[in-house]
Formats: C-alpha cells, structure tokens, sequence
C-alpha cells in the first residue's frame, strides 16, 4: 500500500485529479497509449482510455470538488487565467498506461500517484483508476485538483507552503451528498504534528512561510524526514488559519490575494496579519505559539480514522479472497483471522513509512460520539462473489466498505452517507 505523489517546477507544473459529465465528442489519437476518448463535463475536459460508464462517478465527484473551491475563495474575486472554461483532465484505467503516456511526454511518472503537468507538451491533471482504492484516487484528485485551480484561477506563483497546506486541506475532504465536509482533522497528519510540537521539531515559521520551490523540492527529494514536516506542518497552519477564528480566515484570504498579485510572502504576511507590529520575525513568533496551543488541544477527526481503519481492513479481506481462504462473518472473526497470521501492510508517504499490524486492536473498533468505543460492523455483500461490507453505525457522516467488479478487477471504495 503506497501514496507517492510527485511535484515539478520552475519550468513544469505537476500534480493530480479527475472528471467527466457529459457524452462522447470525438476521439483524440496517441501513436503509444491509444486513442484517449474526449468528454465534457462542467468543468473539465476529459481525456480518458476507459469508458465513460467506468469515469462518471469520478467526474461528478470532482464537479462538486470544483464548486467549494470556489465557494471557498470566492472572496478573492477569482477569474481565470487562460482562454477555454474547461481544465483538461486525463484518466487512465492502469498505472502502466498513465506512466506510458506521460513518459511519451518526456515526463517521468513512475511512482506516482498522479500530477497536474503544464508544459509546451501538455497540461492538465493526470491520474490511474485501477489497482488501488477508489478513495485514494478521489483524495489525489482533490489535491492535485487544488493545484490545478490555484494555477488557473489564484496564480501560478502561489507560495509553496500554502499551496501545499490547502491541497492537503482539501485532499481529506469527504463528499456527503451535496455538502463537502472540510473539518476533517486527518488523524495521521494531526498525530504527526503533534509528535513534531512535543518533541520540538517543528520547522520555524519564518522559514517555512519564506520558503522556495527549489528548497521545498530539494528537501522532498534529499530528505525524507523533513519532507514529511513540511507537509504536515503546512497542513496544520492552514487548518488553524481556516478553522481556528473569522479573524484569521479573513486575514488569510488577504495574505492570498497579496501573493496572487506578485506581493513577496514574507511581505504578504506581515499586510495581512500584522497588529502591534511590522516585525517579520516577531510576528511569526507570536503566530507559531497561537498555532501550537491550538493543535495540542486538536483531536483527531473520528471519519479520517475511520476510514484508515477500513483500508487496512479491505486489503486483509482481499488477502483472504486470493488466499481462498474461508470468508469472516464478523469483524471478530476478521480479526482472529488476520491476527493468526500476524497480518501487516504499510504505507509510505513523503519518504515516510507507516506500518500497519493486525495485533493493533484499534484497528477494529471507533469511538462513537457518546464516548462509548465500539466494533466496526460487517454483513455479508448480496453478491456472493464480493467480500463483506464494513460500516460504522452512529457516526455522521457514516463511512461504509463496500465493493464492485470493474472489467473484472474486484474494487473497493469508502462511501458516506
């Protein structure tokens, strides 16, 4: 189970997302990869290798995606940059196929999860549907769809802390109908930063708010351990900046249209939050010890963990399913199942490893929001073919495993209702 995602500039903008409405217009050829068939949708133009049946729901899910990102920064009087409505999107159904027609590109694309690319070649969002869960392919287009918007509709100099933390803001988003909920807390990024407050390793916010693109890249690239601060860090300044005050979120959105209009970072953060004084330094100072008193009292969002929990949970399932092993009928016996083999996954993400083990109780069970702790639900799927359907009753939204066939390939996805 790995999450890379990769990033490029000065010269090449790179990142990831989805989407798709409409019907078929025309197709457009690639000597390589195939024929890329073309859809609209609201806002995007599709460039896909599957059909449009398999892509639908994607695009959808990003439309909506789309319309809080300009719900959110509506205020910044956003106008786009560039002649055509419509963002591209390109879609792949395999990794194999994303990494071949973006290395006919010239761009390298192994290891990666997806990317948002401008270059005289090519531009748009560029992702893969198979071989990994849905919910990691939305998260990445909700991501990579940010830095797509933000280069079209903020600027394309928009510093790289910000721009990063807002990605991630956005990444752990979870659509519920029609309402994008935000207020995810993402348990691992929150517990990390934590770990980085206690044992003080938190980068100084001067430094990280004054930061380049070479930096942040040449960081990302030669150390693991301070990419993973960068990230994670970024994240939680822009959640306490959004969440914390309408105060802060007002002098937030004015830090961001300053560095829209070409106004250094530095310079923009002191116009923006500036009260008792000018200092660059000072100021930083005093936002960093709001900042950490705010994350320490933080609590991890019960959904985001949740959710990681059913991950871990699907891919012991699917082990069972290709072991041919008999099939659980309770999250109990799941987990006697999983724990006889001392079952383990792991995650890397930013150089980061995150292990996973089926003796870790936690994994089976959630808080509900009474306080009482309670085992995950499972019941058996209709279609016999397919593993069971894990749920956790109580919560709001309520997150649920559930599983399809797609050309075959057995899948799965995280829903909320």
């Amino acid at each position: 189970m790995q999450e890379n995602k990769r990033h490029k500039r000065p010269s090449m903008w790179i990142r990831v997302i989805a989407y798709l409405f409409c019907a078929l217009i025309y197709i457009t050829p690639n000597a390589h990869a195939g024929p890329l068939r073309q859809y609209s949708s609201e806002n995007y133009t599709v460039h896909t290798d599957m059909p449009f049946g398999h892509v639908r729901n994607f695009s959808r899910h990003m439309d909506k995606v789309f319309d809080e990102y300009k719900r959110r920064f509506e205020k910044l009087r956003l106008t786009k940059n560039g002649k055509h409505d419509r963002m591209n999107l390109y879609l792949f159904e395999t990794q194999e196929g994303y990494i071949r027609f973006l290395s006919d590109k010239g761009i390298p694309a192994r290891n990666t999860g997806g990317m948002f690319v401008v270059n005289p070649k090519v531009n748009g969002l560029f992702t893969y549907i198979k071989d990994r869960p849905v919910r990691q392919t939305l998260s990445t287009l909700q991501h990579e769809g940010f830095h797509q918007f933000a280069f079209s509709y903020i600027g394309p100099d928009l510093p790289i802390w910000v721009n990063e933390g807002i990605a991630q803001f956005f990444e752990d988003g979870v659509l519920v109908g029609k309402r994008f909920h935000l207020d995810v807390a993402n348990a691992r990024r929150l517990n990390q930063v934590k770990n980085f407050i206690d044992n003080k390793r938190t980068m100084p916010f001067a430094n990280l708010i004054g930061m380049s693109d070479k930096t942040w890249a040449e960081n990302v690239h030669n150390q693991p351990g301070l990419a993973s601060l960068q990230y994670d860090q970024s994240w939680s300044m822009v959640y306490f900046l959004i969440n914390s005050n309408d105060k802060l979120l007002a002098a937030f959105n004015q830090y961001l249209i300053a560095v829209s209009k070409g106004v250094d970072s530095k310079d923009a953060f002191v116009n923006s939050f500036s009260l008792k004084t000018n200092s660059f330094a000072q100021l930083t100072a005093d936002f960093e010890v709001a900042w950490k008193r705010y994350t320490r009292d933080l609590t991890p969002n019960t959904i985001s963990q949740v959710t990681e929990n059913m991950n871990f949970l699907a891919h012991g399932l699917l082990w069972i399913k290709k072991s041919k092993r008999p099939t659980p009928d309770t999250t109990a016996a799941l987990r006697a199942d999983l724990q006889r083999v001392n079952y383990r996954i792991s995650r890397t993400v930013h150089g980061i490893q995150t292990h996973f083990s089926a003796t870790d109780e936690s994994l089976y069970r959630y808080d509900l929001p009474n306080g009482n702790t309670t085992m995950l639900s499972m019941v058996q799927s209709r279609d016999n073919r397919l593993p069971p359907i894990i749920s956790a009753p109580g919560l709001k939204p309520s997150p649920t495993l559930v599983w399809y066939y797609m050309d075959g390939d057995l899948m799965y996805d995280v829903t909320y209702k």
